[in-house]
């Protein structure tokens, strides 16, 4: 699981030393996730160059690499640094990890390895849907 951001999908202006990191977080998760053996979404000369690593790294085929990517993480460092926002809108670490054991517990609910997963959140909870 690598923590991207929903802000790196789109030009990042007055911030670009931080979207130019999480657009390369997206970047390492995409890579990564075109060389595991249930990538999706690739060319076939992707999946023949997957294989070909996969040869030297068996553990690769059953490896899932997913980015999630919320707009803002609701810790107390952000609260720190931002007193006067509005947090019902912040993403609660406990609605990535749910969302992660559901994952787990359920494979058929994860996302396919290399996947970026925005999450949108509000007073009622998050909801996690698969932009790439």
């Amino acid at each position: 699981m690598v923590i991207g951001a929903t802000a790196a999908l789109d030009s990042t202006p007055g911030m670009m030393g931080y979207g130019i990191a999480k657009s390369a977080s997206h970047h390492i998760v995409t890579t990564i996730g075109a060389t595991t053996g249930n990538a999706m979404g690739d060319t076939k000369n992707k999946r023949k160059i997957g294989r070909r690593f996969r040869q030297h790294a068996e553990n690769l085929d059953t490896l899932s690499v997913v980015g999630i990517l919320p707009t803002t993480i609701d810790t107390p460092s952000n609260r720190k640094f931002n007193p006067n926002v509005d947090y019902s809108t912040w993403t609660k670490p406990r609605d990535i990890a749910e969302e992660i054991g559901r994952w787990i517990e359920v494979p058929p609910l994860r996302p396919h390895s290399g996947a970026l997963v925005k999450v949108t959140s509000e007073e009622s909870g998050s909801t996690f849907e698969i932009v790439r």
